[in-house]
């Protein structure tokens, strides 16, 4: 789809779109009139510096081979976390408080720990972050100090048994043969070198344990707004209505191009040509209620309608689906005397065809024509209430029962229209195929052919009854009526193979209720002019149009 027929789309659903925004804005107004915005609270972070003096000056730390990365995790394992609990007083899950509190090595100068909290009060934030990296220094020099005691122990404990080994060989030494006397020496030489050797690792490890820490706070936290992170929603109702509004428009525009992209009704002269396999003689605009009080051609002869209504009745006087414009051939044994006879029918009902038999015959009368309506549509006609005539005494009467002057002596039926006369359905029979494929029917057709130029015969609908199948043999053209958003490409591909198999004559189509014409800027305008205006410009005028019969002439 091209960007024309998107816009198209959402023209023709504006309703969906409008309805989506309205729904949305309702319910913002309603969500935050039941829980109104309030002022989101504050958030703090505040951040404590710790600094390893010993792996910056090179001498003893407390970290020894532990790297500073290592430290950062250390500040939220259970040891250190229970520590700064205990401190400040903390009785509730050691789970919540622990992702309160980061540390994290600064990459950028080596020997720094960055221990950084986050509160909803400024002061608890200070606190946290202080007593996190004071319990972490304390738990690292404790964990220095018991290291070098243990190691002290050790060394102390090796050292008595020295001791007591130096004791033994200074016996022995004393009652010892020669041969024996070298051996002890030399026994003894190697404990008091490792006598030696253990007590300058004694005083190692307890200059160790006596060393203050080499891991300091150098700065104190100090609390700072926490910056705030992601989507805030917005604190003002007016705001969220806003919102609310263009998440509505663009709900409504996904779900009018996924209703637009299913639906498969037909609404533009281009897809109803190429569905139908016909050409689109006329594009009857959807006539309002306020004119639908008549026939529109006359009660509006200055409308669009009647202008659309006289190009559909051009086409017919000059022969636009004359034998050969659709690519089938014309049957010989159809008969070419007399007037042009066209069946007017549609795919299913209430599409207008009755609408169209009306105006276009008035039209074409307009030109000059004489035109006889047949109203075949024996199951529910509609076409003798436009014209205001009985429908005693009709088609359906004359072909039971046949004069011998002819079938339609009797029944037809003039109108208020001069050049119009119609033929009405008569009595609703049970089996109106009968009648229709009777001879009589072929005899009234050829009749009706001798007494005027056109013969419009109004049909029930092809895809809904067999009726006007009956017919298609005896007519020069057939008119397929069909209502722009109603009928759908299967339907008209079905209408489309039933005339095929029938082979039927050429074929036209009228749009009807067409919404979307190719109209050229101004056109409204242009049928909207005044009275006033036609007069100046040598119109009509106030005068009635030519054809409208006087009273003395109405039946």
């Amino acid at each position: 789809m091209g960007i024309h027929e998107y816009l198209t789309a959402l023209r023709r659903r504006w309703r969906i779109v409008l309805a989506a925004i309205v729904l949305a804005m309702a319910a913002a107004w309603v969500t935050t009139t039941v829980s109104p915005p309030s002022v989101a609270p504050d958030s703090y972070t505040a951040t404590t510096v710790i600094i390893d003096s010993g792996s910056i000056l090179g001498s003893g730390s407390d970290l020894g081979s532990t790297s500073l990365d290592t430290v950062a995790t250390l500040a939220n394992l259970r040891p250190v976390v229970q520590r700064a609990a205990d401190a400040i007083g903390f009785s509730g899950d050691l789970a919540s408080l622990a992702p309160r509190v980061s540390a994290e090595a600064d990459p950028s100068t080596p020997g720094i720990l960055r221990v950084t909290a986050s509160s909803m009060d400024k002061q608890d934030a200070v606190a946290l972050a202080d007593t996190f990296a004071s319990e972490l220094i304390t738990y690292l020099h404790e964990s220095r100090q018991q290291r070098a005691e243990e190691s002290l122990q050790l060394v102390n404990d090796q050292l008595e048994q020295l001791a007591k080994d130096l004791a033994a060989i200074d016996r022995d030494i004393a009652t010892a043969s020669p041969t024996e006397l070298i051996l002890l020496e030399a026994q003894r030489t190697a404990a008091i070198n490792q006598v030696t050797f253990l007590g300058g690792l004694y005083q190692q490890y307890l200059s160790q344990s006596l060393e203050p820490s080499s891991l300091q706070i150098v700065e104190r936290a100090t609390p700072v707004p926490a910056a705030v992170e992601g989507f805030q929603a917005p604190r003002s109702r007016s705001a969220r209505v806003l919102i609310g509004a263009v998440l509505g428009l663009l709900v409504g525009f996904a779900i009018a191009l996924v209703l637009e992209r299913f639906d498969t009704r037909i609404r533009t002269a281009e897809i109803a040509a190429r569905d139908f396999g016909a050409p689109v003689l006329a594009e009857i605009p959807r006539i309002k209620r306020s004119q639908r009080d008549g026939i529109v051609a006359i009660k509006h002869p200055r409308s669009e309608h009647a202008e659309a209504f006289g190009l559909l009745a051009s086409a017919l006087v000059r022969g636009a689906i004359s034998p050969g414009s659709n690519g089938s051939r014309r049957d010989t044994r159809r008969p070419v005397a007399g007037g042009r006879t066209v069946l007017v029918s549609s795919a299913g009902p209430r599409e207008g065809k009755s609408t169209v038999v009306a105006n276009l015959a008035v039209t074409l009368a307009d030109a000059g024509k004489r035109v006889l309506i047949l109203s075949c549509d024996l199951r529910r006609p509609t076409i003798h209430t436009m014209f205001e005539v009985s429908n005693r005494e009709g088609l359906s009467d004359a072909l039971r029962n046949p004069t011998s002057q002819g079938v339609l002596d009797g029944c037809v039926r003039s109108t208020r229209f001069n050049g119009v006369s119609i033929v009405p359905s008569g009595v609703a029979v049970e089996r109106p195929g009968e009648l229709l494929s009777s001879e009589g029917m072929r005899v009234a057709v050829r009749e009706a052919r001798n007494r005027a130029d056109f013969v419009l015969i109004d049909t029930a609908p092809i895809l809904t009854a067999s009726d006007a199948a009956h017919l298609i043999p005896d007519v020069d053209a057939v008119l397929v009526v069909a209502q722009a958003g109603m009928v759908t490409t299967a339907l008209a591909h079905r209408m489309r193979e039933v005339l095929e198999r029938l082979q039927s004559p050429p074929v036209g189509v009228v749009l009807t209720g067409a919404q979307e014409t190719a109209m050229p800027p101004g056109y409204q305008e242009y049928f909207r002019a005044t009275p006033d205006r036609l007069e100046e410009g040598g119109g009509l005028g106030d005068n009635p149009p030519s054809h409208v019969a006087t009273d003395a002439d109405s039946v």
